[in-house]
C-alpha cells in the first residue's frame, strides 16, 4: 500500500516547524522554560536556595526602648554582622556524648601499653584509640548477638516452638576489660617467672 501526502509543501513546512517547536520547548530545563522565576541562588539573607524572584529582606526586632524603630545589631561583633544563625548550626566545643567518653577512658586505660613501643606519645595515643575503638566495637557486637538471640529464643517460646523456661547458653560470656587487663597482667606475670626458671636451669 503506498501513501501520498496530500498536503500542499507549505503546510508540510509549517507542521515540520512546529513540531521542532514542541520538541525544542519540551527539552528546555526548568529555568528555560520559566525565565521569569530567575535562576537557583544561595540567599547570604536566609541562607537557603531559592529563586531570584524571592528578595529576602534583613528583618530587626521593635521594642519600646527604641520608640518602635528598628533594633540594629551591634556592627562590630561577628554575630551582629553575619547573623547569629549562622553560629548556631552546632557548638565550637560539641560535648562527647556516652560512646565518646567510654573511647577517652578505654584509650587512656590502654596507652601505657603502646607507650614503649613508639618514640611519640602522639603514635601511642593513637594506636591506643585504635585498639580501644576496635575493643569497644566487639563488645557492642557481641551484646547485640546475645540479644537478638536471646529475643529469637522469646519469640519462639511466645509462638510454641520451644519449651518455656529455655534460656540460652552463653559461651562467650561478657568480660569487663579491668577483669581482661588483670589476667593479662597474671598470664605476663606467670610467663615471665617461667621463663626466669627456664633461664636458671
Amino acid at each position: 500500500m503506498i501513501k501520498i501526502n496530500m498536503l500542499s509543501t507549505e503546510k508540510q513546512q509549517l507542521n515540520a516547524a512546529v513540531t521542532a517547536a514542541l520538541e525544542a520547548i519540551r527539552s528546555r530545563s526548568y529555568s528555560a522554560r520559566n525565565p521569569h522565576l530567575g535562576k537557583m541562588i544561595k540567599c547570604q539573607i536566609c541562607l537557603r536556595r531559592h529563586r531570584e524572584i524571592v528578595k529576602c529582606e534583613l528583618r530587626y526586632s521593635t521594642g519600646r526602648w527604641a520608640d518602635d524603630q528598628p533594633l540594629i545589631a551591634s556592627q562590630t561583633t561577628v554575630r551582629g554582622v553575619m547573623g547569629a544563625s549562622r553560629f548556631s548550626k552546632k557548638r565550637f566545643h560539641p560535648h562527647p556524648n556516652k560512646r565518646g567518653l567510654l573511647l577517652v577512658e578505654r584509650t587512656q586505660q590502654l596507652f601505657p601499653q603502646h607507650q614503649p613501643f613508639y618514640t611519640k606519645p602522639e603514635d601511642a595515643m593513637k594506636a591506643a584509640r585504635t585498639e580501644a575503638l576496635r575493643q569497644l566495637k566487639a563488645e557492642r557486637r557481641h551484646r547485640r548477638r546475645v540479644r537478638n538471640k536471646q529475643q529469637d529464643i522469646s519469640r519462639r517460646i511466645n509462638a510454641g516452638l520451644e519449651k518455656p523456661g529455655k534460656r540460652m547458653i552463653r559461651l562467650n560470656h561478657d568480660v569487663r576489660f579491668e577483669t581482661k587487663m588483670k589476667r593479662q597482667e597474671k598470664q605476663a606475670a606467670r610467663t615471665k617467672t617461667n621463663k626466669e626458671v627456664d633461664s636458671v636451669f
